[in-house]
């Protein structure tokens, strides 16, 4: 139980002070769709991304290391947030191919 407990703590740890960019975009995707809105955490990171470049050419950096491993331990308490994020990182990387074009 006190593994659990510190499993817990650490989680509540991370998610509360070192992912506050992902999760303000991610809140303020959730509650600016619309419910019948098809896509899913993935295609938001990815629609992100977009945003992010047409903004100022410049993207989010997430910590997808630490949410990885954070998902591992809190037995995917972060699911959203990590797919969120692998769907911002394919959408840099495909906007960044096709410059190089």
């Amino acid at each position: 139980m006190h593994l659990y407990k510190s499993i817990k703590n650490l989680h509540d740890y991370i998610k509360n002070n070192i992912y506050d960019d992902v999760q303000e975009d991610f809140i303020h995707i959730k509650k600016h769709i619309k419910d019948d809105d098809p896509r899913d955490d993935y295609q938001m990171g990815y629609d992100q991304a977009v945003i992010d470049f047409r903004r100022n050419h410049i993207f989010h950096r997430y910590p997808g290391s630490i949410v990885k491993l954070t998902n591992r331990i809190s037995k995917n308490k972060m699911l959203e947030i990590s797919e969120f994020i692998n769907g911002h990182q394919a959408g840099k990387i495909h906007i960044i191919d096709k410059l190089s074009r």
